[in-house]
């Protein structure tokens, strides 16, 4: 811990207290977790539940473990320092979220989500606090209730903040699985819509009724295994109707309102998987393509910042191929310029034409990149099966009319011939 000087509390709980600190050797700000109970030795610590889910989950939707500090019987964890979590962000907030943001926020969510569901874990305690947030970024935190998918029930029956906790959990299920985490989204993309949680109950019995209030009494077609386990504790579900989830978030479309739905299932079997939820056609609207200067007759200054302005627009680091779709029998000439770097001393600047109708891209746009590829040396077939791509030489930016639209999900390749400036579209 001599490495660190600790700056601020970030939060503090009945497992221990987080701070900010900096790394004196390296000057990086990093958060530190210390555990308030106490360790003997290593082997303890490592039998954690907790370190065993953060040293075998690694993606870029899931906060970064650094390094684990035992000293004087305390244990530390040394994470990366994000900026505030989604509690505070929905807290501050003064307007609504535009669709745009809550589909990108979950998004990145449901992504992290995935990863942990293919890899075998679910996280048990799903809910905004756990979900840091720096920029435009959000990544799933705290992992100190994860279990393993092929773990032996019976499972903790506590679980998850009252607000985002599954019906079944409420219902003392000892057989639930990574389905809990799938009603928590639901109820968290319901609160971004609205700035308000969606079943705010203030105890057991009162989030029950609050559930039921929403979504209905559950019924031997909709939920047997529920009714059932209300039974096994003698609990008597509250009578109600319901009310259409469009009533209480006007603001969200129909393809969202579907996806809360699916999520909200009374059964768990009916909820979506993360990998299924990305799928939905909430993820895959369609969006008007932002006007963009035209391209003809730019000097090289110009064309750097016209550059700049689509790096500001589409970036988002995880992702690294462009990927286009060209379709219709009626194209338009769509004028493309070539900012190339065909060496370091020698930038030069190449318009050429494409007679493109409709460009459509994936559901997170990045920087336009063109990849200079030999003929017959790249097949997308070999791309996609060794994960690789080709080196890029230039960056491509695109002059459209602004009747042209992105079609969020489809997945294309495009690629450029160094020797005949002609491009080329794959299908992946």
């Amino acid at each position: 811990m001599e490495r660190y000087v600790l700056v601020k509390e970030l939060g503090a709980g009945a497992f221990g207290s987080v701070r900010q600190a900096i790394n004196q050797e390296t000057g990086e700000i990093v958060a530190i977790k210390q555990i308030r109970r106490q360790y003997d030795s290593w082997e303890e610590c490592l039998n954690l539940r907790e370190v065993k889910s953060l040293q075998k989950l690694n993606h870029p939707k899931i906060v970064k473990l650094k390094e684990l500090i035992l000293a004087n019987k305390l244990l530390y964890f040394v994470f990366e320092c994000m900026e505030q979590n989604l509690y505070q962000v929905i807290a501050d907030r003064k307007t609504l979220f535009s669709e745009a943001e809550v589909r990108d926020l979950c998004r990145q969510v449901f992504q992290g989500l995935a990863y942990m569901q293919n890899q075998g874990y679910f996280h048990r305690d799903l809910k905004p606090e756990n979900l840091l947030v720096t920029g435009g970024a959000v990544k799933i935190a705290d992992f100190g209730l994860a279990r393993e998918t092929n773990s032996r029930p019976p499972y903790t029956q506590y679980v998850s903040t009252r607000w985002y906790r599954a019906p079944e959990v409420i219902l003392q299920s000892d057989f639930y699985n990574s389905k809990v985490d799938m009603w928590a989204m639901g109820a968290i993309m319901a609160e971004l819509f609205t700035l308000r949680p969606l079943f705010p109950g203030t105890g057991e019995a009162d989030q029950m009724q609050r559930i039921c209030s929403v979504l209905g009494t559950p019924t031997m077609d909709s939920w047997a295994d529920g009714i059932h386990l209300a039974r096994t504790i003698n609990y008597q579900f509250p009578e109600f109707d319901g009310v259409p989830l469009s009533a209480l978030i006007p603001s969200a479309s129909e393809d969202a309102i579907s996806l809360i739905s699916m999520l909200c299932s009374w059964n768990p079997c009916n909820r979506p998987t993360a990998d299924e939820a990305l799928n939905h056609p909430f993820f895959r609207r369609q969006t008007t393509m932002p006007t963009i200067p035209s391209c003809h007759n730019l000097h090289k200054e110009s064309c750097k910042n016209l550059t700049r302005y689509l790096f500001d627009l589409y970036t988002i680091a995880d992702q690294l191929q462009v990927v286009l779709k060209v379709e219709g029998k009626a194209f338009q000439d769509i004028s493309a310029l070539n900012y190339g770097y065909q060496s370091s001393s020698s930038k030069k600047l190449q318009v050429f034409e494409s007679r493109f109708k409709t460009l459509l891209v994936t559901s997170i746009p990045v920087m336009w990149k063109l990849y200079s590829i030999p003929e017959n040396k790249y097949s997308m077939q070999s791309i996609l099966k060794n994960n690789c791509l080709p080196p890029f030489s230039s960056y491509i930016s695109l002059s459209l009319p602004s009747s042209n639209s992105i079609n969020q999900g489809s997945k294309y390749f495009i690629c450029m011939n160094d020797k005949t400036q002609r491009t080329r579209i794959f299908h992946i």
